[in-house]
């Protein structure tokens, strides 16, 4: 195929070539099917790659764009995949591209995409019907149903749309959709450890870190002074970051705002909430006052993370902001950070615009706690030994804020040390000396021998 000259429409052995791509062949002009969403490709987009979880090597193990339509478009097979990441790893970008890519009128499948941050404990169905008009009309094998963020649904429902999706894909009319969901991973894992949280039916898929190569092709076309930024990055023992798409974007966006990079990952979020607060300076007599309403803000911004996340979801309504900050003021001042966000549908709602942010403001109201409280909030009753996934990345960013000699920072080591290991060698390398993570690192080993 390298050697043909292929331009769109062009057939081969049957199938139709869009780009450099083979997809299946076009929907038949006499099909009365309704027009597809309107999805567009990812701006910058970094191409990625899945692997499947706990197969072997010598398996097929790429999962990138170029076989989204030969992976998708067989309409004999039957996909059903859920994609795990962490936090800012990639997942809502990738099922986007997936969207955008078969969007366009030559690809067979239809896709519709459904953030799931706001689902009130609705059948899936219904929540098509609620968002896309004519889906049903589609034949059950050409939907192409993406469901983003199965770990943002409200705590209390979060078993419950399990049971939903499992409904909707075991029936006899929609089985052979294809369905991707995606989910982080440790909330995933945690779920999975209960029999009636599994999706069985569902092939797990792991997004992959960015290569070195990838990330060095980013650099070169977005950086003028790569060799200082590399030479900081080293310096600030900030390698690993760069491996996740969020933490790249933010580090080289910072690099060019100031000059210089954050020493450590709370730094990073401490700089871009400051970056992203914008106001018109020449109300303000001088840069003191600018800063003092600055950090007023974040301060409010706090509060409310910390309420959504003891909520269990990733919003509140209108009228939950307007009882949580009453003061009209406070609340148009909040509306100069681009980090605040509202969004309009049907109803109003306000959210942060990525989950780091509200994670790592509900870290800083925690670093000011007594650990009691702490472990209260973050852990299952009675025992308080069983950590609740939904709060795993604001504990990673706690101990990223706290001083190594911090006394808070002890407690907590020594408790997740003994309650939950595995999440130590998730955690910044400076706060943990090396002969406890090797100590960790070789019972986990050890433990997933005897397993095997």
């Amino acid at each position: 195929m390298s050697n043909t000259n292929i331009t769109k429409g062009n057939k081969i052995d049957g199938d139709v070539v869009y780009g450099n791509k083979i997809i299946n062949e076009l929907p038949k002009e006499n099909e009365d099917l309704p027009s597809k969403q309107n999805y567009h490709k990812v701006d910058s987009y970094l191409e990625r790659k899945w692997h499947k979880i706990n197969q072997k090597e010598s398996d097929e193990k790429l999962f990138s764009e170029d076989k989204y339509s030969k992976r998708f478009n067989d309409i004999n097979k039957d996909y059903k995949i859920i994609l795990l990441g962490d936090g800012g790893s990639g997942k809502t970008t990738e099922l986007k591209q997936i969207a955008a890519c078969f969007a366009r009128e030559e690809a067979s499948l239809y896709p519709y995409y459904v953030n799931l941050d706001t689902y009130d404990d609705e059948k899936i169905i219904d929540l098509l019907d609620d968002k896309f008009c004519g889906w049903r009309n589609i034949p059950s094998d050409r939907l192409l149903i993406i469901l983003d963020g199965l770990d943002e649904i409200e705590s209390k429902d979060k078993l419950k749309v399990i049971r939903r999706i499992l409904s909707f894909t075991r029936c006899e009319q929609y089985k052979k959709a294809k369905v991707i969901i995606s989910c982080r991973r440790n909330f995933y894992n945690g779920i999975n450890e209960e029999s009636s949280g599994e999706l069985k039916d569902f092939s797990c898929y792991l997004v992959e870190n960015l290569t070195s190569n990838q990330i060095q092709e980013y650099l070169n076309d977005k950086l003028v002074r790569k060799q200082k930024f590399n030479e900081e990055i080293y310096n600030n023992q900030l390698s690993d970051l760069l491996r996740t798409p969020f933490y790249l974007v933010a580090l080289v966006n910072l690099f060019e705002e100031n000059g210089q990079l954050p020493k450590n990952k709370a730094d990073i979020f401490e700089q871009l909430l400051i970056q992203d607060i914008k106001f018109d300076t020449k109300h303000f007599i001088t840069k003191r006052d600018l800063n003092e309403e600055k950090q007023e803000i974040i301060r409010f911004l706090e509060v409310i993370a910390i309420a959504m996340n003891l909520l269990g979801r990733n919003y509140i309504t209108n009228n939950e902001f307007k009882k949580l900050i009453s003061d009209k003021a406070t609340r148009e001042l909040l509306k100069h950070s681009k980090v605040w966000t509202k969004k309009e549908n049907t109803t109003i709602i306000w959210q942060f615009k990525h989950n780091n942010f509200q994670e790592f403001l509900s870290a800083q109201i925690f670093s000011e706690q007594k650990f009691e409280t702490i472990k209260k909030c973050i852990s299952f009753e009675t025992d308080y030994e069983n950590i609740n996934p939904s709060w795993i990345n604001t504990l990673s960013f706690l101990v990223s804020i706290l001083d190594r000699n911090n006394q808070l920072l002890k407690e907590i080591l020594k408790w997740v040390e003994d309650v939950s290991p595995e999440l130590i060698v998730q955690f910044e390398t400076d706060k943990v000396n090396r002969k406890t993570r090797i100590k960790i690192f070789k019972d986990i080993f050890n433990n997933y021998k005897r397993k095997i």
